[in-house]
């Protein structure tokens, strides 16, 4: 207490080097004054630095679960809407779905197609010689065929890429939700 002018000195002196860096009216003199304000001071450091480091982790924890949940909620949104397609790709999906291709290839080669292969009995070169209009009237077939089989095989194509796009999505829309759920373990 020689150090201070009396216990109440003391305190301010406690006071102020915990709150803040002091004002420097009252210094301690001797080493044992010295060692207790470094005490004081570490004591002041810590008693102020701790609810700091409190509320950061608080509100670091609180942005976190803030985030997860964000993503959740979009992973949420993204699976319950519908997916649209480009208007190309739905009308060429709406084509495939309603026209049967394969049907019409299938009943014209039973029909048509068929009835160009002669049924081979007794001469077969003499079956295999055709006049120039059975030889026009036969190829106008094959060609309606083949542009049916053509029609066909670009619908397919189409159709296909919207299959694509629609299983990468699908993919896109697991990881998304996938990695939400990890984020949120």
């Amino acid at each position: 207490l020689s150090q201070f002018e009396d216990v109440f000195s003391g305190i301010w002196f406690i006071i102020v080097t915990i709150t803040s860096v002091g004002y420097g009216d009252i210094v301690p003199k001797n080493m044992s004054g010295k060692f207790i304000a470094v005490l004081a001071m570490i004591f002041g450091a810590c008693y102020t630095a701790m609810p700091l480091t409190l509320v950061g982790s608080q509100f670091n924890r609180s942005y976190n679960d803030h985030t997860r949940r964000e993503a959740l909620t979009r992973t949420k949104n993204d699976v319950g809407s519908r997916l649209t397609l480009p208007t190309p790709d739905l009308t060429s999906w709406k084509l495939f779905r309603t026209q049967s291709f394969m049907a019409e290839v299938q009943s014209m080669y039973e029909r048509e197609f068929m009835s160009l292969l002669p049924e081979l009995d007794e001469d077969l070169v003499a079956q295999l010689t055709l006049s120039e209009e059975e030889r026009s009237e036969k190829i106008a077939i094959i060609t309606k065929v083949k542009d049916k089989i053509e029609k066909y095989k670009i619908s397919i194509l189409q159709s296909a890429r919207v299959v694509s796009r629609l299983y990468h999505e699908g993919i896109r829309l697991a990881k998304q939700q996938t990695s939400a759920l990890h984020r949120l373990g």
